[in-house]
């Protein structure tokens, strides 16, 4: 198997995005049109390619894909959290295969046709090695037939039809993890910027045409102190809209165009969730509900998780070592469940919130996903499945780790990052754990 090129041409820290070894950049789209206007997951040999694509321009709007496994940070572009098509291990899990590394980061895999990619490409059947890639910073995002992935400041865009990069977008620092509806991929950067980027499609002599930028929108500084306004997390995209939630606003923006649907200052809370006319913000202390439509407050939970949450058939999942089900209608509490799992966290160990980021995983809990009725969410170094319904445990199973972050869920299996470090320790390693039913 071929090893897929990294794209050249641009030093990091500047901003730019090239196609294979094109070299040429494209022109900035300006931003000063869109001012005024959010804390936190298969290669074959290379071939011709005869899959049709489909461009979208600024005058289309990008159509969300069904989910059918884990392909992005949250399951899906609307960060919900939830796959209805897939399920994991229904009773106590066994080892299917576990693969060390000497660098981890704690991202959720995509797992797509029989591959686990986390940086590495991994088989799905064994852990064999099909591509020795460096470790993602971020959580990847797969649609259609690209995987979209987050490196040392660098959105890197592969074709899954070949092993050749397509292009590359340069950050002057890691960008969020990206979302990717159709062939464009929305992703947010640490200076107030949010970019709607393209696949390329074909110029009229039927080559490889150049990507381009949909849309880019700057947010204003801070009015009162001049200050850049800070990072957007990764938004979420539910009927043609992008929800982005930055320090300091909540942006409703047009997935087309970037236009401004609607924005809030008055918003405390974390990465949005958008399901069924609704955005969930986690917020610490409390979850609070938000309308699509205009940002209104709906409700506001009296528990909740700085986590993002996860929200399927009415509910809402907060996990913060402990885990909340709240009514989506009200944010009353259904139930709540107490994990295992806290004593993998080294003796002592604290588990505040002002840990170096590298020591967050220890003895904290990674946010939940739901796959057919089943809540799967993490605390220390335990994984634990959970009725949806009732906050029954189902099972909980004990990793050789001391942090374990939030598995995807493919073919009735998990598959999860482990770190094995211990607190003081400078690099973060582990391993790589495959979980499935005996």
């Amino acid at each position: 198997m071929g090893k897929r090129s990294r794209g050249s041409g641009a030093t990091p820290g500047s901003e730019g995005w090239h196609r294979r070894t094109v070299l040429t950049s494209l022109a900035t789209a300006t931003l000063g049109g869109l001012a005024g206007c959010s804390s936190g997951s298969d290669d074959t040999e290379t071939t011709d390619r005869t899959a049709q694509q489909v461009s979208t321009g600024t005058d289309s709007v990008p159509q969300e894909s069904s989910v059918t496994a884990t392909r992005q940070y949250r399951v899906d572009a609307a960060n919900s959290g939830h796959t209805s098509e897939e399920r994991g291990p229904g009773e106590e899990p066994v080892e299917k295969w576990s693969e060390f590394l000497t660098t981890i980061r704690f991202i959720t895999p995509a797992v797509v046709d029989g591959s686990v990619h986390i940086g590495p490409e991994l088989s799905a059947a064994d852990g064999s090695t099909l591509w020795d890639g460096d470790f993602y910073e971020r959580t990847p995002a797969v649609a259609g037939r690209y995987l979209y992935s987050v490196n040392y400041g660098e959105l890197n865009v592969v074709s899954l039809d070949d092993t050749l990069n397509e292009w590359n977008a340069y950050y002057a620092s890691n960008p969020s993890a990206p979302t990717a509806v159709g062939d464009t991929a929305y992703i947010g950067h640490d200076r107030g910027r949010l970019f709607a980027l393209t696949t390329p499609g074909e110029d009229n002599e039927g080559f490889q045409a150049d990507a381009e930028e949909v849309w880019s929108f700057q947010q204003p500084d801070d009015p009162k102190s001049g200050l850049e306004t800070g990072a957007f997390l990764t938004p979420a995209v539910a009927g043609g809209t992008v929800y982005a939630r930055s320090p300091t606003h909540l942006y409703a923006l047009d997935a087309s165009d970037g236009a401004v649907k609607w924005d809030r200052t008055d918003v405390a809370g974390g990465l949005p969730a958008v399901v069924d006319g609704t955005i969930y913000l986690p917020a610490g202390e409390k979850i609070v509900a938000r309308s699509t439509t205009d940002g209104t407050k709906e409700w506001e939970s009296r528990v909740g998780s700085a986590n993002p949450v996860a929200v399927a058939n009415g509910v809402v999942y907060a996990n913060g070592q402990k885990l909340h089900a709240l009514d989506t209608t009200d944010g009353s509490v259904l139930w709540e469940t107490e994990l295992p799992g806290s004593e993998a966290t080294p003796d002592g160990f604290p588990t505040s919130e002002g840990l170096p980021s590298r020591m967050q995983s220890f003895g904290v809990s990674a946010p939940p996903v739901v796959a057919n009725g089943t809540v799967y969410a993490t605390n220390g170094g335990t994984i634990t499945a959970v009725a949806a319904g009732t906050g029954a445990i189902q099972w909980s199973y004990e990793t050789r780790g001391t942090g374990v972050w939030t598995p995807a869920v493919a073919d009735g299996e998990l598959y999860v990052v482990v770190s094995e470090a211990m607190p003081m320790e400078t690099d973060n390693y582990g391993h790589i754990l495959a979980l499935t039913e005996p």
